[in-house]
Order: structure tokens, then C-alpha cells, then sequence
């Protein structure tokens, strides 16, 4: 942070990577679950291909939840895509009222997002084993207390605060 309070346009730049990084993912997560969803779901010929094999693993586990997955994957995507705004000064200052009813918002996004994901760390077979059911689970706690801590210090009128817990929240994203 430069002493203005200015964040550098370096780290905006790294943030729109990477919420560009969460949308591409959503949508081709979405674009392959909505077909299932509707249509029901047939396991795909497994490929020779070592990789392709991999990939085709991942989606495998997906497509076998696809309302949970959905039900995780789209309000994240609201998560990612409103949260940025709610972090700029020169927007949040000049609508207030948009910046708390979209706090709102991103709250209940984020707590089906942080729900869901201990939904599916308990319920859905881990891909990388017990280490990231362990880690998915650890941070979809911290992220539910990081959203609770920012709720609480707003309800006191502890804007300072508020924003520090929210930056949290959204860097667990």
C-alpha cells in the first residue's frame, strides 16, 4: 500500500488475472455440468492418454455431484466478479448504497460458498486424498469466520476492520 492509501496498479492487474483464472474455470465447469444435470450422466470412455486420462478423472468426480458443484461454482462466481468493486475506494465512496446492498449479497454467496465447500469436502471423494480434504476444509472454515468477523466489525460500525476481515475472506476465494 503507498502511504495515499492508493493500491498499486500492479496488484489490481494480479487480481484481474486471477478472477479471470475463477471465471474460465466456473464456465467450463458449468458449460460441462449443465448437460449432465439435464440429461443425466453416462462416464465417458477412459482415454489412453495418460493426462487426458487425469483431466477426464477430475471431471469424473465433478459430474457425479452436479448440483453441488453448481450450487458451490456459481455464487462463487458472483463472489468473484462483485467482491473487486466492493474494494474500490473510488466506487464504494461514490455509491454507498449499491456497496452495502452488494455486501449483502457477496455475504450470502459466500456463505453457500463456504458451506457447500465442507459439504464437499465431507461428501464428495477427495481428489488429492486426505491432505486436501484437510486443507479444503481448513480454509472453508477460516473463510465462513473471515465472512462472520467482517459481518460483526460492519454491524459495530467498524469499517476498518470490516474491510481487513473482508480482504481475508476474499483472498481465500
Amino acid at each position: 500500500m503507498h502511504p495515499s492509501g492508493r493500491v498499486s496498479p500492479w496488484l489490481w492487474s494480479a487480481v484481474v488475472f486471477l478472477i479471470l483464472i475463477g471465471v474460465f474455470a466456473v464456465t467450463r465447469r458449468t458449460v460441462h455440468l449443465v448437460p449432465i444435470l439435464i440429461n443425466g450422466y453416462s462416464p465417458p470412455a477412459t482415454s489412453s492418454n495418460p493426462t487426458v486420462a487425469q483431466f477426464q478423472a477430475l471431471d469424473d468426480i465433478f459430474a457425479r455431484y452436479p448440483r453441488l458443484t453448481l450450487v458451490h461454482i456459481v455464487p462463487a462466481l458472483f463472489f468473484l466478479l462483485l467482491a473487486p468493486l466492493q474494494f474500490s475506494r473510488t466506487f464504494r465512496d461514490g455509491h454507498v448504497q449499491w456497496h452495502r446492498r452488494t455486501g449483502r449479497i457477496l455475504l450470502l454467496c459466500g456463505v453457500v460458498v463456504g458451506t457447500t465447500a465442507l459439504v464437499m469436502s465431507f461428501g464428495m471423494p477427495a481428489i488429492g486424498g486426505v491432505n486436501q480434504a484437510a486443507a479444503t476444509t481448513l480454509f472453508a472454515l477460516f473463510f465462513l469466520f473471515a465472512l462472520d468477523r467482517a459481518w460483526r466489525h460492519i454491524r459495530r460500525r467498524e469499517v476498518a476492520l470490516h474491510r481487513e476481515w473482508m480482504i481475508r475472506a476474499f483472498s481465500m476465494v
